[in-house]
């Protein structure tokens, strides 16, 4: 019995901690995808006859709703991907603009070397 419970309850902190991990790797799906593929798969091992099949068949439905929704999306022009890239051009065009416009903490440009340099009008701050 305390086999069990120990078990028990270091599934009960890595859950939450894979959670988390999931989480930063959002910005890396490819890598959040391969893990959590990998603790699905190896948690249908451990299933027994009874829900073993009901696990294959929840995780077929579900990955073909997905895909369902996915290609739905795309034919309304409406790709996450595509919206992901446009967010990160608008981030990348908007730092370039401050740079041009001399914003010197955002990689270019001059400044006074205080604060962020001279106000407009010719007053100091």
């Amino acid at each position: 019995m305390p086999d069990l419970t120990k078990s028990f309850l270091s599934l009960s902190w890595a859950l939450p901690l894979f959670g988390v991990e999931q989480m930063a790797n959002f910005a890396r799906p490819e890598r959040a995808a391969a893990a959590m593929g990998d603790l699905a798969r190896a948690t249908g091992k451990h299933l027994g006859p009874a829900t073993a099949p009901a696990f294959k068949m929840g995780d077929e439905l579900q990955k073909g709703m997905v895909e369902v929704t996915f290609s739905w999306l795309g034919a309304l022009g409406l790709d996450p991907g595509r919206w992901m890239q446009f967010g990160t051009q608008m981030m990348d065009r908007s730092f370039d603009a401050m740079r041009g416009a001399g914003c010197e903490s955002c990689g270019g440009g001059t400044s006074s070397g205080s604060g962020w340099g001279p106000m407009p009008g010719g007053g100091e701050p």
